[in-house]
């Protein structure tokens, strides 16, 4: 399991598992589960293909957050530049 509430659960599906129907029992409940094939994906915020993501510089133990995108007051979305540090905290 990933992650439970009091109306949700999340978990992974081994990849191993068959496609169609499975029932799946968490606790006391029973319930039933289509398993569909499905490929990882991002979402894109323009037709450039600009990720919607987030980018986070780490240096030592400091983390800084970095806007990957801009929107302006006309709903543009641009990317920005982004910084990856000096040659101490490049680490590929």
């Amino acid at each position: 399991m990933l992650y439970t509430s009091a109306t949700q659960v999340n978990f992974l599906v081994p990849a191993t598992v068959a496609i169609g129907s499975a029932t799946v029992t968490i606790g006391g409940s029973t319930g039933q589960v289509k398993i569909a094939p499905v490929a990882p994906g991002l979402f894109t915020l323009n037709a450039a293909g600009l990720a919607a993501a987030n980018a986070i510089l780490v240096s030592g133990v400091t983390q800084t957050p970095q806007s990957v995108f801009s929107v302006s007051s006309a709903g543009v979305v641009t990317a920005n530049p982004l910084n990856l540090g000096g040659p101490a905290t490049r680490r590929f």
